[in-house]
């Protein structure tokens, strides 16, 4: 195995990480910081060192298929499926050199919207309001 790629991970990063190393285990190295310094830094750097950075707007990673929600509701949530998933993608996808994308499950009323995940990652959510409930 190479070397470990290193993920920045900005906001809910003490709930984000945890749900990430569930997902991937010890197969990457996790460092916190400040939402908004680190997409200027990303666009300062991805311009000058010609380092890809893509910036997740993450919402609340607590959505639950299973769970007591109103699918006409104005949603701003995401399951722990998909948070692992957009993540994934952006760390997967080549020849991108800044993006800022948003981080949300598929709801019928999302706060959030996903074209541009969807664009620039290949980000289609696999939770959420527009799908149907499970059982728990």
């Amino acid at each position: 195995m190479g070397a470990k790629k290193k993920v920045l991970i900005t906001g809910a990063a003490g709930l984000v990480g945890g749900i990430l190393r569930l997902h991937w285990g010890d197969r990457y190295q996790f460092r916190l910081a400040d939402i908004c310094t680190v997409e200027d830094l990303g666009r300062v750097y991805a311009d000058q060192h010609k380092l890809s950075c893509i910036c997740v707007r993450l919402t609340n990673p607590s959505f639950r298929q299973d769970g007591d929600w109103d699918p006409d509701s104005l949603m701003s949530t995401t399951s722990r499926r998909d948070c692992a998933q957009i993540f994934g993608r952006c760390v997967d996808v080549e020849d991108v050199d800044f993006a800022i994308v948003n981080g949300i499950s598929g709801h019928r009323r999302p706060r959030l919207d996903l074209e541009i995940s969807r664009q620039v990652v290949g980000y289609v959510p696999q939770d959420g309001t527009a799908f149907p409930k499970t059982r728990g």
